[in-house]
């Protein structure tokens, strides 16, 4: 899959998914609505995708009900450098 593929698979389990169950009046980032969802450590969907990110915060009703602490990783060929896996 390309960029722009990734970015629509994305949409589908998402936008899509919430238009397929007819819940587009709560679905969506906006005043009055239940504040449910995910936050990714990733800088876009296809960064998500390509580094399998786990899911950061998971928020339900506007209360974090789970959290994952980043891993970090280093490499020590001669002196300690942190890798993030990021270009």
């Amino acid at each position: 899959m390309g960029y722009d593929q990734i970015n629509q698979s994305l949409d589908m389990i998402s936008h899509n998914s919430a238009r397929a169950l007819n819940i587009q009046e709560t679905y969506g980032l906006e005043v009055g609505k239940p504040g449910s969802l995910l936050l990714l450590p990733a800088e876009n969907g296809f960064d998500a995708v390509r580094r399998q990110v786990p899911v950061g915060y998971s928020i339900r009703k506007g209360n974090v009900i789970a959290r994952t602490k980043p891993a970090e990783t280093s490499i020590n060929l001669g002196a300690e450098e942190a890798i993030t896996f990021k270009r």
